[in-house]
């Protein structure tokens, strides 16, 4: 459905807004509350005789690795992993993730200070957009939030990649008419979202990617809160997003010429 429709679509839903509202009510006290991810939020994979490539996933409840035991099965993890096997190198990683947060929030901690986790990265990767869009956060401020975050993450790091508003429309969590209501706001949202990161300009300063959604999510790559990701999928996100760093990173158009550092890196596979 092109995104017009959606637009409209989700207009249209406005009419039920008591309905909706009754049932997102319910559903907030049916859904069950997990736990964030137990263990490190930092560590290191990879081969430890080569160079260290350093990877720093910020963002909302998926960074915080709620719905899998360990850190080690939350996304930053799988995602180093993956990683450092395409690049037959190390990777450092990180995960500052909290859970109920949104793009304002992180907006407002990285405008504070120069924030040591994320300073001094080769890769950001920003996860955002549930609690925006369950929020109802209006287009215009989603969209200026998006700007601030790229304003403020700027020389931190070689490259900054906003994986897409996760596909809330496939939350089994969710009821229908609720779900698909959702679901057409946070396919709004990440077309925006890619709208700001495709109108960066090629000589500001960093490379910005936008890594497309997951095509489908199947029942099982959800936790058992319906609303989360499963350790299952953790891993093919982290798979995906370890794709998409190594074609943004060995891409012929990066902001700066390849240095001996990126060859080292990235390897020669």
């Amino acid at each position: 459905m092109p995104i017009r429709r959606y637009h409209l679509a989700w207009y249209a839903g406005l009419v039920f807004a008591p309905l909706l509202l009754l049932q997102g009510l319910w559903l907030r006290r049916r859904i069950e509350r997990l736990p964030d991810a137990q263990g490190d939020a930092v560590g290191r994979v990879g081969d430890p005789t080569t160079a260290v490539l350093r990877l720093n996933v910020v963002g909302e409840s998926p960074v915080a690795g709620v719905g899998v035991a360990n850190h080690t099965e939350g996304l930053a993890c799988q995602a180093a992993q993956h990683l450092a096997g395409f690049i037959g190198g190390q990777v450092e990683w990180s995960a500052e993730g909290l859970s109920g947060s949104n793009a304002q929030y992180w907006v407002k901690q990285f405008g504070a200070l120069s924030r040591e986790p994320v300073a001094n990265a080769d890769v950001i990767v920003v996860v955002l957009g549930v609690n925006d869009t369950t929020g109802l956060v209006p287009l215009g401020r989603w969209r200026r939030d998006i700007e601030h975050l790229i304003d403020q993450l700027r020389g931190q790091a070689a490259l900054l990649v906003f994986s897409a508003v996760p596909p809330v429309g496939h939350f089994t969590a969710l009821a229908a008419p609720l779900r698909w209501w959702l679901g057409w706001r946070a396919l709004m949202l990440d077309h925006a979202l890619k709208r700001v990161v495709c109108g960066v300009q090629p000589n500001s300063g960093i490379r910005v990617s936008h890594l497309d959604s997951q095509p489908s999510l199947r029942p099982e790559m959800l936790a058992r809160d319906g609303f989360h990701p499963s350790a299952r999928g953790y891993r093919q996100w982290g798979e995906r997003l370890a794709e998409h760093i190594v074609t943004e990173m060995r891409s012929p158009d990066r902001v700066s010429s390849p240095t001996k550092r990126d060859a080292g890196l990235l390897g020669s596979n």
